[in-house]
């Protein structure tokens, strides 16, 4: 009797999941640039490459190894965009032609970039003599998991008392203090989480010398998507004219390059791990 392909199972269920929160990236890309009233060219543009740059990462993490191509991923690649098509049928019919349409090619479009990259990653018989040993001493696991929990935590700490206070305080027409500081403060708290997560994980690898690899797409993903949370703000404040904001403004910027720092090292240490083990389907 066949061996039940728990793997592949769990690939689809994931691609599902993080399919489903793409219409909410392709909204937050767009909305950096939101235009009251209207759906401006550079706010669509804005969402198209953000929910193609997400497919495309969470194609990276879904995606079966061993294969050039597309070969053995059309199921992560046809799941992924699924859900945002699906959204079409909610928008009025002017808009599904445009903003929907655009958005959605963007979506589908990164998908299928992710699964060919995969399909291109070389394996440790590529590597060539001596790249493996190289790439594994840059790409420890261990260590990756610390520095990546004190940049959350940083993240979480500079939240708490760089940027909150300030937006609690926001006096310009534009703001909605209460609700703002709300939500940085969740940004906050799932940060915390996350350090925590990734300190425990690292005690882990130190003993038995494994690391998760749904761990690693976990904190790749959520730092992307975290990363995206903070960049609307952090450019909204920009233009709130006082100083105070000015500043929570470039914390903001410094939290968004952090969560992007966390998401390069989950992507490099799986990378490493990848190499460094046979392919598999």
């Amino acid at each position: 009797m066949k061996k039940f392909a728990w793997p592949r199972v769990l690939r689809v269920a994931c691609s599902i999941v993080l399919g489903a929160i793409a219409p909410l990236v392709a909204f937050l890309g767009g909305s950096i640039f939101e235009v009251q009233g209207e759906n401006s060219f550079r706010e669509i543009l804005a969402g198209s490459v953000a929910a193609a740059l997400y497919l495309a990462y969470c194609q990276f993490w879904v995606a079966p190894r061993g294969r050039g191509g597309l070969a053995g991923k059309w199921s992560t690649v046809l799941i992924l965009p699924i859900p945002w098509i699906c959204c079409l049928g909610f928008l009025d019919r002017p808009a599904v032609l445009f903003p929907g349409l655009p958005i959605a090619a963007g979506g589908v479009l990164g998908s299928v970039v992710g699964a060919l990259l995969v399909g291109r990653m070389a394996t440790r018989a590529d590597a060539g003599p001596g790249a493996g040993d190289k790439l594994a001493r840059w790409g420890r696991a261990s260590r990756n998991l610390w520095i990546g929990a004190a940049v959350v935590l940083g993240v979480a700490l500079v939240l708490a008392a760089g940027v909150i206070p300030p937006v609690k305080s926001d006096i310009s027409p534009m703001a909605s203090p209460h609700q703002a500081s709300e939500a940085l403060r969740m940004v906050a708290y799932v940060n915390l989480f996350a350090a925590a997560l990734l300190a425990g994980a690292a005690l882990w690898y130190t003993r038995h010398a494994r690391v998760s690899v749904g761990l690693l797409g976990v904190w790749a993903v959520l730092s992307f998507l975290l990363a995206l949370v903070l960049l609307a703000p952090a450019l909204a404040y920009l233009g709130h004219g006082t100083t105070a904001m000015r500043v929570a403004s470039g914390l903001l910027f410094a939290c968004v390059a952090a969560e992007i720092l966390g998401a390069a090292l989950a992507t490099f240490t799986r990378v490493v791990a990848d190499r460094a083990a046979p392919a598999s389907a």
